[in-house]
């Protein structure tokens, strides 16, 4: 046979027979089989095998395929024992180890729900103590784990999801980097091309790869934004790019006297400028005002460039392409409260911040619950045997705990100290940076407080032992000095209350030569109409001219930008060289002077403002 030689020929290699095998489908016959062994000299293997660690499917994609996932996850379990770890130890394990082993596969493959799902399973018996086969209580559900800390969870990343976000990171790569040798492949062999892209990109016979990324496609899509640049690549009606939804889907649509494939630079009159009576004719008032307030494409702009709606940066991670996957995800339970994320910026061991977060929960293994669950037929207090044991009543209420929160002082803040439920009592005095005692704030010594409540309880319950109140207050107030000395908390947090500082900003004389340009935008609130304005004055505080520019409908910092447009086109036209240029915006500013310009809704302006900055 004649590959071998054009194949070492091109890459340089030659053919080694004895690692080398041929893969037949199940429709060729024996006797072909043998003869194409025979003529090439090569074994036949009814499996392709791995490259580089992950399988290579030719078939139908079975569970069975990835339990090599599996077993790396139960041989990781049969190392360690969970009784030996505190529960933060167990839970950083499970997050930097245990999920991330099958990332590196789910990176082009997509893994069934079902080995996604064992493998969570394994991980969730061993952060409550079990293994892969054993479990044991959970007192928080999967759902509510595997949602972020902000969200009163514990940051667990759920697999499912985690695999697709790695997916769509595959798709952004297909559509931003079209050099790249194997998007070139792939566009060529499904024919991909984004000049035409449609609302599907299934392919019959594709490869399983490619199935996985064309059931996110319609996702992706939805997030994928656009910047106005040259006008040719968008289209008009289908891509965003003015708001959060394609013009075609806003029901503000008069008449679509173009195809609704067209791209946005057939809006254009022959000057370059947009052409009004066409856009209003197609569209409702209000939305040619928005078109209005961009600037007309130009063919010497930069290509329209797509970016991610979803990052800051405007370029697709992993990390937000899994918050967007996460809101979809049927197990989802809406938007929570930011103030959870208070357990979690604590500032303390991070043992004592898992507890403070199933306090938050409510949910410790007291005997109130153990009677919940059926594994106890009392539910008393183990330390004072009157009250039913919950968990406000365990670190608050009973006369043990309440003693040390009276002697620890009175200085707790507030007066109903002994009256909020149990999320507002813990949430107020882990935000209570304002209250010290004895030079330490509260809010550090309530955390190691209610550990230790927790700790003397399970003395009392397992041990049989009742820890005297003044060991009790010593054990506290040196465990607490200690840890705050160490990291050296401020007693008034600064990140919680912020760092303000009053700048005085006021006119300053230029440089002689030199021209002062001063500009501003405003919004008015109630109808939303901006406006900006200009003044130039040389060093000697000379008036030399100004503008003033009605807007229409926009944001204050994008009425920002344009004053400063405004400003660098008129210093162009009446031929100032050296200019100054002040804003009192310190966002635009940042924006303006920036070197690495990331996509945004904003970036026809700056990019604007960037080419006038640049020319001599």
């Amino acid at each position: 046979m004649g590959y071998t030689p054009c194949f070492s020929k091109i890459s340089g290699e030659k053919v080694n027979v004895h690692k080398s095998s041929f893969y037949y489908s199940a429709n060729v016959s024996k006797e072909c089989i043998e003869n194409l062994r025979n003529i090439s000299g090569l074994s036949y293997s009814t499996n392709l095998g791995n490259y580089l660690g992950v399988p290579l499917f030719h078939g139908r994609k079975r569970i069975t395929s990835f339990k090599f996932l599996e077993d790396k996850v139960r041989s990781k379990l049969s190392g360690w024992k969970a009784f030996s770890l505190s529960f933060a130890g167990i839970l950083t394990l499970v997050k930097s180890v245990l999920s991330t082993i099958p990332y590196y596969v789910m990176q082009i493959v997509s893994i069934p729900l079902d080995s996604c799902k064992r493998m969570e399973r394994y991980c969730q018996n061993f952060l409550w103590g079990g293994d892969a086969d054993h479990k044991r209580i959970h007192l928080i559900r999967c759902n509510q784990i595997c949602r972020p800390k902000e969200e009163r969870s514990l940051g667990v990343k759920r697999l499912h999801v985690m695999n697709n976000a790695f997916l769509m990171k595959l798709l952004w790569q297909l559509v931003t980097r079209p050099k790249s040798l194997w998007v070139s492949i792939i566009r060529g062999k499904y024919n991909f091309n984004m000049d035409r892209r449609s609302s599907s990109i299934y392919c019959h016979g594709a490869s399983h790869t490619w199935n996985a990324l064309s059931k996110l496609w319609n996702v992706f899509n939805n997030n994928l934004r656009w910047v106005l640049g040259d006008g040719l690549s968008i289209r008009f009606w289908k891509d965003i790019w003015l708001e959060d939804t394609p013009l075609l889907e806003q029901g503000h649509t008069l008449n679509i006297v173009t195809s609704e494939n067209c791209c946005v630079r057939e809006f254009l009159l022959d000057t370059g400028e947009w052409n009004h009576e066409k856009l209003a004719t197609c569209l409702h008032s209000d939305l040619v005002n928005k078109i209005l307030m961009f600037l007309p494409p130009l063919l010497s702009f930069k290509p329209d460039t797509p970016y991610w709606a979803s990052s800051a940066s405007g370029v697709c991670t992993v990390a937000s392409t899994y918050e967007v996957l996460r809101e979809d995800y049927p197990n989802y339970i809406g938007q929570q409260s930011r103030k959870w994320a208070i357990a979690w910026k604590w500032d303390g061991p991070q043992r004592i911040r898992t507890f403070l977060m199933q306090c938050l929960h409510g949910k410790l293994l007291t005997n109130l619950e153990c009677r919940r669950r059926n594994m106890s037929s009392s539910a008393t207090c183990a330390l004072c045997s009157v009250s039913d044991e919950s968990v406000l009543h365990l670190l608050r209420d009973c006369p043990h705990s309440k003693e040390v929160w009276l002697k620890l002082g009175s200085r707790m803040g507030y007066g109903n100290f002994f009256d909020l439920l149990l999320s507002d009592w813990l949430l107020t005095n882990l935000k209570n940076y304002n209250v010290c005692v004895d030079g330490i704030p509260w809010v550090i010594l309530f955390g190691f407080t209610c550990w230790y409540i927790w700790k003397w309880r399970n003395v009392k319950v397992f041990e049989g032992k009742l820890i005297p109140m003044d060991r009790k207050l010593s054990m506290i107030k040196g465990l607490v000095a200690a840890s705050y000395h160490a990291v050296q908390i401020p007693c008034t947090h600064s990140r919680l209350n912020g760092y303000k500082r009053e700048m005085l900003v006021g006119w300053q004389n230029p440089p002689q030569g030199w021209v002062a340009v001063n500009t501003d935008g405003a919004l008015r609130r109630n109808t939303n109409m901006a406006a900006a304005g200009g003044v130039f004055r040389d060093c000697n505080e000379y008036w030399l001219g100004g503008f003033a520019a009605k807007l229409g409908k926009c944001y204050s910092y994008r009425a920002e930008l344009w004053g400063v447009l405004h400003s660098l086109r008129i210093v162009k036209e009446k031929g100032f060289s050296k200019i100054w240029l002040q804003v009192d915006n310190k966002i635009v500013v940042k924006a303006i002077i920036s070197s690495a310009l990331h996509p945004c809704a904003n970036s026809d302006l700056l990019n604007a403002i960037h080419g006038l900055l640049q020319l001599d």
